[in-house]
């Protein structure tokens, strides 16, 4: 006989089971069927970042657009789906797609933030990003010259330049020198083109002070950043900016200040998930032939020797300051170099695609706030444009040979002039007085874009001629 509770259970109609899918049109809103339907949505928006990442480059605000719509319908139709098939949102298959999925994106976003916090933290080549502010790049370049440290034998000055402190007050006439990785080098202090002008200028009966400013990899938008905060302030009699041309007519078409927000997401060299690991590699084989006493990108030496004074110590120091013959190379494959080469030679030497126009707004911004001060541009040519053999390399290894050799000085040039913008063009100076055709007379240093001495020596010579009087 049954037991008056078994009766009742008996009784009792079935109980439904309620879907996941009770939230779609016409359902009650529940707070985990709300969960799924962001879920849904969180998945949907980074498989559409990751396509836009391998697919999309680079980013185009109107092509943007278009996927977001693409994805945000994509989204929609599965909801539509799961309404009139509710029992797949219920299926064993689908919560383990969703729960896959659901942490591979989560992981991803939350992976790359956590890059960016480190980066922000603790700045670091391997962690950089195309689209920096300006000021956070100068920043991030600066940790690495700490005032004091050594190079070459010559100490950063308290701003974090290669150059001696600048002094309180200015002397009665000073020369602000704007630049990049060529205003640090790779020779001793004694040797670079800014201290080859003030001698210069000296011997002429000219006192001047040359207030060297500048970091690697930065660009035209960061001259700008360093000329309102730290060469203005200064007060100075003159201001010259050093643009080479290998690369800062790229440089200054990356900072565009449009969408900014959606390019430091959207762009594949602003996402670091996909730079890091091609970095890591990358750094991998270079240093695989590597020599255990260079850095790669680095000068033998250019961090080992104490305080050095006089230029035979330099000299002992580092021979090939006065026997080019003796440099050892920056990178340690002639392939590395003739690929960077390579593949500057392309993006500023291609008529179909080579644009200035972002490296003249810069320059017209800086001549403006320069105000009543002479303003000076001085071209530095890249190497491939001085020394022939390596010319015909990188024609031979892009297989362009409808690439234009001068195009950058070409479309610089012109422009400079309409603009009335005082400026010294050293590549006709360069090929009269160096390359290989003339005698092997390096002026930089092997496999390696910068200057080496006797590069110095010629780029400092002739900015005194140009600079003179001025």
């Amino acid at each position: 006989m049954s037991t008056p509770q078994e009766l009742n259970r008996e009784s009792a109609p079935p109980k439904r089971r309620v879907s996941r899918a009770s939230w779609l049109p016409g359902a009650a809103w529940s707070l985990g069927t709300a969960w799924l339907a962001l879920r849904l949505l969180f998945v949907s928006l980074t498989v559409g970042w990751v396509v836009s990442l391998l697919w999309l480059q680079p980013f185009r605000k109107p092509m943007f657009d278009i996927a977001l719509a693409s994805v945000l319908g994509a989204w929609a139709v599965i909801l539509l789906v799961l309404k009139w098939a509710p029992g797949i949102v219920d299926s064993r298959a689908f919560r383990a797609i969703d729960v896959v999925l659901f942490n591979l994106c989560l992981a991803a976003v939350l992976a790359e933030g956590a890059l960016r916090l480190v980066a922000y933290v603790s700045p670091s080549p391997l962690l950089a990003q195309d689209d920096l502010r300006a000021s956070r790049l100068v920043r991030a370049q600066a940790a690495h010259q700490q005032p004091g440290k050594l190079r070459f034998g010559f100490p950063f000055n308290l701003r974090g330049h290669y150059d001696t402190d600048f002094v309180e007050p200015s002397p009665p006439v000073t020369l602000a020198s704007i630049g990049d990785s060529f205003s640090v080098g790779v020779v001793p202090h004694h040797f670079h083109f800014t201290t080859v002008i003030e001698r210069q200028l000296a011997a002429r009966g000219e006192t001047v002070r040359v207030e060297n400013f500048g970091f690697p990899a930065i660009g035209p938008y960061e001259y700008l950043h360093l000329l309102r905060t730290e060469v203005l302030p200064r007060e100075p009699d003159l201001i010259a900016v050093n643009v080479f041309v290998g690369n800062d007519v790229v440089e200054a078409g990356r900072y565009r200040p449009e969408d900014r927000a959606l390019r430091l997401w959207l762009e594949r060299e602003n996402v670091l998930l996909y730079q890091l690991p091609r970095r890591l590699i990358e750094l991998r084989r270079v240093r695989a032939e590597s020599r255990d006493d260079v850095a790669v990108g680095g000068i033998a030496g250019e961090a080992q020797a104490g305080r050095l004074r006089t230029v035979e110590e330099m000299i002992a120091a580092y021979p090939w300051l006065a026997d080019s013959t003796l440099e050892q190379p920056s990178f340690p494959l002639p392939g590395v170099y003739l690929h960077i080469e390579s593949e500057r030679a392309v993006q500023n030497c291609d008529p179909a695609t080579a644009d200035p126009t972002a490296l003249f707004a810069t320059l017209r911004e800086m001549r403006r706030l320069a105000g009543d001060v002479p303003f000076v541009v001085h071209l530095l040519p890249d190497d491939f444009q001085v020394d022939d053999e390596l010319w015909q390399d990188i024609l031979d290894h892009t297989g362009r040979h409808d690439l234009i050799r001068d195009l950058p000085q070409q479309l610089i040039v012109p422009w400079l002039e309409e603009a009335g913008i005082p400026h010294l063009d050293l590549l006709p100076i360069f090929r009269e007085q160096c390359g290989r055709q003339h005698g092997d007379r390096h002026c930089y240093h092997r496999w390696d874009s910068h200057f080496n001495a006797r590069g110095n020596r010629v780029a400092g010579e002739a900015m005194a001629d140009f600079l003179g009087g001025r």
